[in-house]
Order: C-alpha cells, then structure tokens, then sequence
C-alpha cells in the first residue's frame, strides 16, 4: 500500500507504468535494507566491544524495553483521542 500512495508522485505519465514502479520500489525495498544491515552491524559491534559487554546487553535491553513500554502507551493514548 505505501507503493502504490507514494510512488506514483515520481512516475512519468509518458513512459510504461510498470518499469518505473519495480526500479523505483526495487530502489527503496534496497535503500532500507542496507540502513537495516548497517543498524545490526553497528548494534553487534557495540556489543562486541570492550569488557563490559554484559552490562552493555542489559543497557541496550533495557532500553528497548522501555522504549516499547513508551510506545505502547503512545498507541494507547491515540487510540482513546480518535
């Protein structure tokens, strides 16, 4: 569904629909991908590095957690608003 409401701005009318929409799509579904690689690589090489690597893991859980946490009631909240 984000294809077919964002991409369509960046589409020329006077060449084939379909091409343009693979290469445009293609170009994006890599683009995230690569930013994706690169957060686990930088996440993995902040984990492996230094001795403190156990209490780094319980900081980095931690974090996620409370940042799920936050969300959740982020969501909750918006929810009771609309």
């Amino acid at each position: 569904m984000f294809f077919l409401a964002f991409l369509p701005q960046f589409v020329s009318t006077q060449h084939a629909l379909a091409p343009q929409f693979i290469l445009l799509g293609t170009v994006c579904v890599l683009l995230n991908s690569l930013v994706d690689l690169i957060a686990v690589f930088a996440a993995n090489r902040i984990l492996a590095s230094g001795s403190a690597k156990a209490a780094r893991q319980r900081l980095l859980s931690r974090c996620s957690g409370v940042t799920m946490l936050a969300l959740s009631v982020l969501v909750a909240i918006a929810n009771r608003e609309s």
